[in-house]
């Protein structure tokens, strides 16, 4: 290397100390090693998503040095920056990017990526997630930008086949949650424009799901420009060209993040990104495929409730002025919004395939003339901290009627929840889902004067008090305190 640069362990989780080892085949390494050990961490640098950046701003030395290091320190196939082909597709993405950026030639190195991913691919036993779409968007990028066309008419063939599969006819990503939507999304837009550059005809039915893939996301967003944090969020993106940022001097940042209070000699700024601001990915969407109608649902009014109990009134004075009403039916999420009032609930969607929600039914987000009086509590980590991601993902964490507070489940697998919308007028929703082997229902009324929020079950075991929710996690590995 040359003088002056300091080598990157690519092997390195900083925050726990752990390492794992560059000789060792990928496949033989584990991925939660030991508590607190997060390969994620590894990972997130491994993506080399500063690289686009860094060419932009001009510093091709440092792009091409990274690269390089990279390469020697991390043969291919094995270490943790090969574990997966989701992360290799994505590295590959960003230093296509990067050459274009700065004029920099990494065709072997993109070669030998590209490779790897058309080699690796993860189709998960016929049941195919956001590994297999990012991965394919990854391989189209490295095609056109080597311009090797078999790779681009497998990727895009594959990819087409995936959109369909995986975003629901409302627009919204299967799995169930709104950062992973952003994520492949993100993927989706940047390899349809680059074949859109080369003359690809957009068909009409893939032109109108990108339109929802937006206002999915327009609908969803709240008066301070973030949308509710439903499902697990790793903070994935596929490249980072258009982030928002939000500066801090040291005090405002130690005083919101928890985990920054006993740290020392940290710099006087701290330039914190806003992982739930989805806005630009939803200008470039609308950019690609223009503008469509926002997807509405009206479910058919369904029985007589059995007496409640009022959890919730929140008086109101004009802030129901223009009131309208989406609703995502495929997803589970239920949208009002008004001049003064953003009010999300979570009910159904398919949960036999969602691999990354919660167990969040009937559980609501409100906002109130720019004052947050509900939320999301949000994911902070994955298998780290196994007792974390189960408190988060669980139904304590959310504000949803139970009679009983079940577990999650496993780690990664399904929540084992369901919900139906009974009800979706414009002054009236009207919810159900089950707990303990009971019917549980939750209705919300916008009445002139107040928001009204009544619980109730159809069984003898009466509903639970709400749990104090976990604090807030705006991204991964994130907390307020």
């Amino acid at each position: 290397m040359a003088p002056g640069y300091l080598p990157i362990d690519w092997q390195l989780d900083f925050k726990s100390g752990f390492r794992w080892s560059s000789r060792l085949e990928s496949t033989a390494l584990p991925w939660w090693p030991m508590p607190g050990a997060d390969i994620k961490v590894a990972w997130e640098l491994g993506r080399m998503q500063h690289l686009p950046l860094l060419a932009g701003w001009g510093e091709t030395t440092e792009v091409q040095r990274q690269v390089a290091d990279f390469m020697a320190n991390n043969p291919c196939g094995f270490g943790v920056q090969w574990c997966s082909s989701l992360e290799v597709a994505i590295r590959a993405a960003n230093w296509a990017v990067a050459a274009e950026r700065s004029g920099l030639c990494f065709d072997d190195e993109l070669a030998i990526h590209g490779s790897f991913v058309r080699d690796h691919l993860e189709w998960n036993d016929g049941r195919p997630n956001n590994h297999l779409l990012v991965a394919l968007a990854g391989l189209l990028v490295v095609a056109d930008h080597l311009d090797h066309e078999p790779w681009l008419e497998f990727s895009r063939q594959a990819l087409v086949e995936q959109v369909i599969e995986q975003f629901n006819e409302d627009g919204s990503h299967f799995e169930g949650s709104t950062c992973y939507h952003r994520f492949c999304a993100e993927a989706v837009a940047e390899a349809t424009a680059r074949l859109l550059a080369r003359g690809w005809p957009m068909p009409d039915w893939y032109r109108e799901r990108l339109q929802r893939m937006a206002a999915f996301i327009d609908v969803l967003t709240g008066p301070d420009g973030t949308v509710p944090c439903i499902g697990d969020n790793d903070n994935g993106r596929f490249l980072k060209l258009e982030t928002r940022y939000e500066w801090l001097g040291l005090a405002q940042a130690q005083a919101r993040f928890a985990n920054l209070r006993d740290e020392q000699d940290l710099p006087e700024i701290h330039l914190q990104e806003v992982t739930l601001d989805h806005r630009p990915l939803a200008n470039r969407l609308r950019r690609l495929a223009g503008t469509g109608p926002n997807p509405a649902a009206s479910p058919t009014p369904g029985p007589p409730l059995p007496a409640g109990q009022v959890v919730l009134v929140v008086p109101l004075t004009g802030q129901l002025e223009g009131l309208t009403r989406v609703g995502f039916e495929h997803f589970g999420v239920w949208v009002y919004r008004a001049s003064g009032l953003h009010l999300t609930i979570r009910c159904g969607g398919n949960r036999a395939r969602c691999g990354h929600a919660h167990d969040d039914q009937l559980s609501l987000e409100l906002t109130v003339d720019g004052r947050r009086l509900w939320r999301d509590p949000g994911c902070y980590v994955y298998g780290a901290w196994p007792a974390k991601r189960h408190q988060y993902r669980g139904s304590s964490a959310h504000n949803g009627p139970r009679v009983e507070r079940a577990g999650p489940g496993e780690l990664f697998g399904a929540v084992p929840m369901e919900g139906d919308c009974l009800i979706f007028e414009d002054h009236l929703f009207v919810g159900r889902t089950w707990s303990g082997g009971q019917a549980v229902f939750r209705s919300l009324r916008l009445e002139p004067d107040c928001l009204r929020v009544v619980d109730s079950t159809s069984g003898p075991r009466p509903l639970l008090q709400p749990e104090p929710p976990p604090a807030f996690s705006p991204g991964y590995g994130m907390v307020h305190g």
